[in-house]
């Protein structure tokens, strides 16, 4: 492992810079990297491992101020995350100046991120179901929103095509088979009924409905794909990619998750135009570090915890096999033992986080995401050329919706109502954060390069 990070500086840097943001709450950071200068060997690499640590700790959150009553705001409110919209209202998270307050809005006129209105009102305490360094600070429940200034142009196409795209599911497949297609592609869960919730999270396949790299990897190969058929450059292929992805980013809440993938696959791509191989360790560290300089609380987030261990688990364990020419019976299988393994890296990448954070595993949740996992790329996929059909022909695009798409989600339903039985989750009693270091340190210790011979 020493080697493999000596030859990135991008992740000694990474790997020193979340030391250096942990480091007041967790003080044994200081010694991990004193141990990780003193590893790495080469005094410009200790050099990166103190310049990463040292902008840790000016960076290094603070746990926010939270309203204990209530306390008048007045000001323009700008909106920060996508409005959950339900059938009466919207809710959001907003800032004032520098408060940052979960919105209710009623439900007309709609707003996006980034717009602004002008908000007057009695914030109240919101409780102690917020994660610790989340800046959401108090609630805020606006009667009347009067005139909202929408914002950048790009903005609004983004949100142009996030409400058309869910405007044809609802069209093209029932209730909820089209509020879940809609929470897997971007995240929209306040469509989904109780008992759907209920049962995504009883079985361990609540992450389904969270954007992740899974997403925008997704969409990236299918849009990839068929910018292959054009005859343009790779630079030319490469920019509208960048497009896409954005404006994707922007109409999914411009997440830190989905930054970082982002970054990820436009890096991996634009390799080739440099003439250097794709490095998923690099590009994930790399990635990695614009997110946490531009939001350093993330580091404490669990969403973002779980993406990027994840990813790092692709990166070092996935293999995935050359399509090389080969009967049907043999091709099929290799197909499934990835997708085995790839199951396999995300239950032993997630679950010991999962049961430290949220204190709750499923042992079914086990086969049920060996049983879905290969369903994400392809809802997502069938979800976006569908959607793109419907622009050309509105009944072959509710076709391709209703012959591909409603069975895959259907599936996913099923799964996870039998997978949520009560003695399918087991309550995991509490433990000390340190034994995660030493589990995922482990498995950092055993990594082998993987060397393939011609």
């Amino acid at each position: 492992m020493r080697e493999e990070l000596e030859a990135r500086p991008s992740a000694i840097f990474f790997v020193a810079l979340v030391l250096g943001l942990v480091c007041s709450t967790a003080l044994i950071a200081c010694l991990a990297a004193l141990g990780l200068a003193i590893m790495v060997r080469g005094l410009p690499r200790k050099w990166v491992v103190a310049l990463g640590f040292l902008i840790g700790i000016v960076l290094s959150p603070h746990v926010p101020e939270r309203l204990v009553e209530p306390k008048f705001i007045e000001g323009t409110a700008t909106v920060t995350s996508v409005p959950a919209v339900f059938e009466d209202r919207q809710t959001c998270e907003v800032q004032v100046k520098d408060t940052v307050l979960l919105a209710t809005l009623p439900a007309s006129p709609p707003v996006m991120i980034w717009d602004q209105f002008r908000l007057s009102g009695n914030a109240k305490p919101i409780g102690s179901q917020r994660p610790t360094f989340d800046p959401v600070i108090g609630s805020i429940r606006v009667q009347s929103l009067g005139e909202v200034r929408k914002g950048p142009w790009i903005v609004q196409v983004a949100d142009g095509w996030r409400r058309s795209f869910f405007d044809f599911l609802s069209r093209s497949l029932p209730v909820e088979e089209a509020a879940l297609a809609d929470a897997i592609c971007f995240s929209g869960r306040s469509m989904l009924d109780l008992k759907t919730r209920g049962d995504l999270a009883s079985s361990g396949l609540i992450h389904l409905v969270s954007v992740s790299g899974v997403q925008v990897f997704a969409l990236a190969a299918l849009v990839f794909l068929g910018l292959r058929l054009l005859p343009i450059s790779r630079a030319s292929q490469l920019l509208v990619l960048c497009i896409v992805l954005t404006l994707y980013g922007i109409a999914a809440g411009m997440q830190p998750q989905i930054v970082r993938a982002t970054a990820m696959v436009l890096l991996g791509y634009s390799s080739y135009i440099f003439s250097r191989d794709p490095d998923p360790v690099s590009a994930l560290c790399l990635s990695g570090t614009g997110v946490l300089l531009w939001r350093p609380e993330t580091v404490f987030g669990l969403g973002f915890q779980l993406s990027f261990l994840v990813a790092l688990g692709f990166a070092f364990y996935f293999h995935s096999h050359p399509a090389l020419k080969t009967d049907w019976k043999t091709l099929i299988r290799r197909r499934l033992a990835e997708f085995t393994s790839a199951s396999l890296v995300v239950v032993f990448a997630a679950y010991p986080l999962v049961a430290y954070a949220i204190g709750v595993i499923s042992p079914g949740g086990l086969v049920a995401n060996l049983l879905v996992f290969w369903t994400v790329p392809m809802i997502v996929g069938a979800s976006f050329v569908s959607h793109g059909l419907s622009v050309l022909s509105p009944i072959l695009g509710e076709g391709a919706a209703t012959v591909i798409l409603s069975p895959l989600c259907d599936w996913v339903l099923n799964i996870s109502h039998l997978a949520s039985l009560p003695f399918a989750s087991v309550a995991v009693p509490g433990f000390s954060g340190y034994w995660l270091a030493i589990y995922y340190g482990g498995w950092a210790l055993v990594y082998r390069r993987r060397i393939v011979h011609p």
